[in-house]
């Protein structure tokens, strides 16, 4: 299985930003601990460029409104609307950079992982996460298995992402859980699986309505019932974002 981990280009970001985004120690996380623990089961990383903010071309006098109902960009040779409330410039690069890993899963016709650069992972769940990916790729339908652990931090017990009560998932198969339609919350995009038919689904929802906030657009794609969700049974040894970096 491939896998894409969305990261800043040494070469093309400015020093300042790097500074802000920890680039250095997260780069050194990357290359040291999650790529080497990825090809313990089997996954090939490679590291896409995470997208500029300032290569980005449009109307930033209006980035500050929140409704902006005619707003759009260029990029790459391509014309792409923005969503309401208006996305802020390094949402907008966020996303552009998951879409063209959507594009990427489509021409290699498999499903693939992707990350962002302030995950860690907990070596605990690593053989819950290889057996959940061994499982969702049977599923022949559009979908996302959602890997972005619940467990606070226990450097920063404040930092905590979400708990998933037990109530409101139902067994699929022995190592998933399908989460049930009452499920409210799926903000976050730091580490999942997307499928093809998934990631068509979510390239079309980007070209109909258009670019938001990535947390925000995933959550409202399952809302919306394009695609359907999983989780691995145990949902807590996964991704956990960085206490520090992320």
């Amino acid at each position: 299985m491939k896998g894409f981990v969305i990261h800043i280009n040494e070469k093309s970001e400015s020093k300042a930003h790097r500074g802000s985004e920890n680039y250095y120690l997260r780069r050194n996380i990357l290359i040291n601990e999650t790529i080497p623990t990825l090809k313990k089961i089997g996954i090939t990383v490679k590291c896409h460029d995470a997208i500029l903010y300032e290569n980005l071309k449009y109307n930033r006098l209006n980035e500050h409104l929140f409704f902006n109902p005619n707003a759009e960009l260029n990029f790459k040779r391509k014309k792409y609307k923005l969503d309401n409330p208006h996305p802020i410039g390094f949402e907008i690069a966020l996303l552009l950079g998951h879409y063209q890993l959507w594009n990427k899963c489509i021409k290699l016709n498999e499903s693939i992982l992707i990350l962002e650069d302030d995950v860690i992972i907990d070596n605990f769940g690593l053989y819950n996460i290889h057996n959940a990916i061994i499982d969702f790729n049977i599923i022949d339908e559009p979908a996302l298995l959602y890997l972005q652990s619940t467990t606070p931090s226990t450097e920063k017990p404040k930092r905590t992402l979400k708990y998933y009560s037990s109530d409101i998932l139902f067994n699929y198969s022995q190592y998933l859980f399908k989460v049930s339609n009452n499920h409210y919350d799926w903000s976050g995009t730091a580490a999942y699986v997307i499928n093809p038919k998934g990631a068509e689904k979510l390239i079309q929802k980007v070209n109909d309505t258009g670019i938001m906030t990535p947390d925000g657009f995933i959550h409202r794609a399952f809302q919306e019932r394009k695609l359907n969700p999983y989780i691995p049974k145990d949902y807590r040894n996964n991704f956990l974002l960085h206490p520090d970096l992320s």
